[in-house]
């Protein structure tokens, strides 16, 4: 039983660093924006469950644009340090530190800019979710390369 799991163990693990090698072959920018899309669709899921359920009726869609947006962080953290920036040596946790000065910057503007859209504007709170996220995305790349992953060249 014992060298029937460390046969698969082996085969597992060198059908995944063929992937791996693959995978790391698709440039750096790319790889951020497939594994940012993923994150994001589960993000955009969060985001509605946490809308339906939020009790508050003021301000509903931007508190919870706020919750969502750092659970966010730990889940955007976690597929970026292992699927986009893949040549980093900096450890977790202080990547982690780093991720959460980026994605606060963002969260300053981001809750303002949710908050006019469903607020002043009157969107619909997944379009003004929408809109918000996609304007994150090349400023949330830059910030994560230099304060989360060490990384000084764009």
């Amino acid at each position: 039983m014992v060298l029937i799991k460390i046969g698969f163990s082996n085969i597992m693990g060198k059908h995944m660093k063929y992937y791996k090698n693959k995978w790391n072959l698709i440039p750096e920018k790319i790889r951020f924006l497939i594994t940012g899309m993923f994150g994001v669709f589960i993000g955009g899921f969060i985001y509605v469950i946490i809308y339906k359920f939020n009790p508050l009726e003021t301000y509903k869609a931007t508190t919870s644009w706020v919750l969502a947006f750092l659970l966010g962080i730990l889940r955007q953290h976690a597929l970026h340090y292992f699927f986009t920036f893949t040549e980093i040596s900096v450890p977790y946790l202080n990547s982690l530190y780093g991720a959460f000065k980026a994605y606060s910057f963002n969260l300053v503007w981001s809750t303002a800019l949710i908050h006019f859209l469903n607020e002043q504007v009157k969107l619909d709170y997944r379009i003004s979710w929408f809109i918000t996220v996609a304007i994150s995305v090349p400023l949330s790349y830059i910030l994560l390369k230099k304060l989360s992953f060490g990384v000084n060249k764009i």
